[in-house]
């Protein structure tokens, strides 16, 4: 939740409509831009994050993946900003509002999924992650909880708070800095030395796939 005595309606030109969710990194929105006719998922960073160092750079990693992929398994992040809201500092992450619900409630709900579904939940992240690898990226953490399955049976990969392109991804692991989540980790993300490449995403899809 935001750090604040009550949630502001509004953040620079975004009216923020109801709390979507949230996460350790922050809570997510459903909100609208004058400027575009549908509604977007605002995504409120949590100010503590704001501190720590090389926030910066992370926080503008994530729409600049967002925009080099495009593809129906993913979803977008078109842009981020900052706002001052009543004296206090907010940083956003404008992102693509997708309706559905994430492969922990559909877990939850369904107690065992049925195998002809989870191999198609399989298929789909798959070529998502293909778009994604494609274009010189590494999401680091797939997991249940940032997967979607739509209305209409997509399914689609979100977050890309901690993706890194191909090129960079070894920088990460000598500076002895982790990224991801514990539970679906692939062995090479723990190591302070080594690259962390497109298996790892592979290696989280089993995990998820085995759950």
């Amino acid at each position: 939740m935001l750090e604040a005595p009550s949630t502001p309606t509004r953040l620079g030109p975004y009216h923020l409509v109801r709390e979507l969710g949230a996460g350790a990194m922050g809570t997510v929105y459903l909100a609208e831009d004058p400027d575009e006719d549908d509604p977007i998922a605002l995504k409120v960073v949590h100010s503590h994050h704001a501190d720590r160092k090389g926030f910066l750079k992370r926080f503008q990693r994530e729409p600049e993946a967002g925009r080099r992929v495009d593809h129906p398994n993913v979803v977008r992040t078109f842009d981020c900003g900052f706002h001052q809201q009543d004296g206090r500092p907010y940083w956003v992450l404008v992102m693509e509002y997708v309706k559905g619900r994430t492969l922990r409630d559909l877990l939850r709900d369904l107690g065992q999924v049925p195998e002809g579904l989870v191999r198609e939940i399989g298929r789909q992240v798959a070529e998502g992650l293909a778009a994604i690898h494609e274009a010189g990226i590494i999401h680091r953490d797939l997991k249940p909880e940032n997967v979607l399955i739509t209305d209409d049976h997509r399914v689609r990969i979100m977050d890309l708070g901690v993706a890194r392109h191909t090129e960079l991804s070894t920088a990460l692991t000598k500076d002895g800095q982790f990224a991801g989540s514990l539970l679906y980790a692939a062995p090479e993300q723990f190591r302070r030395e080594g690259e962390v490449g497109p298996a790892a995403d592979l290696y989280a899809l089993g995990v998820v796939l085995y759950e």
